[in-house]
């Protein structure tokens, strides 16, 4: 019997040596969103996802096998933590434990405050108007970076990974962020690096924030992939015991140590 082709997934990418120029560093990077943006999009690229995940790149000077993986670029990963207000007016970062079916066996069983997902072909937008001014007959062909991450986030948290309840005149329904965008408040918190283990150092953690609206019921919309834990804040989850992973730790670490009270409630 023939062997099926791999599924051809196109992931957007951006190349390493730029990270390393605009001066990116292990951990949580602070940067102006619009800036990064702008410096990043002639080094951004779409690639096939199977080899940017699994190329060889052979072995060192003492013939020990490299992590495998394109070291030439780091793949866009919008992250996203989803907060939501209790009854006492604090701010809680939902959570949630990875399963055997998120198709990352090195990731299963750990404790999660990141939503989201590859930025792929499918999330790819162009600009309505050149950011130059000019004009040119491809537009089309030139992607909006900026809009293809929010429109990676929009479908990954509230289409895929989690459902959101609302009750209007007196029915439960579903929304999400395109469809009711007043039930949801997005921020860019930062950029995300971690070369400490071989998932990493193929990342840009691209981190946007969306607080939701209190009266919003958070279930979960992939329980194959990931079960919801209790909301907690940075410094709850920091202290309790349990196995987080890598960019969680990085996240919450950042958030616990800045003013985590000044986002408006929606």
């Amino acid at each position: 019997m023939t062997k099926k082709p791999a599924k051809l997934e196109m992931i957007a990418s951006v190349t390493a040596q730029f990270c390393e120029n605009y001066g990116l560093k292990q951990g949580f990077n602070h940067v102006d969103f619009d800036h990064f943006i702008e410096e990043a999009t002639p080094h951004m690229f779409l690639r096939q996802r199977e080899w940017q995940d699994n190329c060889d790149n052979g072995t060192d000077g003492e013939g020990k096998e490299l992590p495998r993986g394109d070291k030439y670029g780091r793949q866009l990963l919008p992250y996203v933590p989803v907060n939501q207000r209790g009854a006492d007016g604090q701010k809680r970062m939902c959570t949630y434990r990875r399963l055997k079916g998120n198709g990352e066996a090195r990731m299963v069983g750990d404790v999660s405050a990141g939503f989201g997902g590859h930025a792929d072909k499918a999330d790819v937008l162009a600009p309505t108007v050149h950011p130059q001014g000019l004009v040119v007959d491809n537009l089309g062909s030139i992607p909006d970076w900026a809009a293809t991450i929010m429109a990676n986030a929009h479908r990954e948290v509230g289409k895929e990974e989690l459902r959101f309840w609302a009750t209007l005149n007196g029915e439960m329904y579903l929304v999400n962020p395109t469809t009711h965008p007043e039930f949801f408040q997005w921020k860019f918190e930062g950029l995300i690096i971690d070369n400490s283990n071989d998932v990493g150092w193929l990342h840009l953690g691209i981190v946007v924030s969306c607080l939701v609206h209190p009266d919003i019921r958070i279930t979960s919309g992939e329980a194959d992939k990931l079960e919801l834990m209790a909301p907690m804040t940075p410094r709850e989850l920091l202290d309790a015991d349990l196995p987080r992973e890598p960019w969680t730790t990085i996240l919450a670490e950042y958030l616990a140590d800045e003013p985590y009270r000044a986002d408006p409630l929606v």
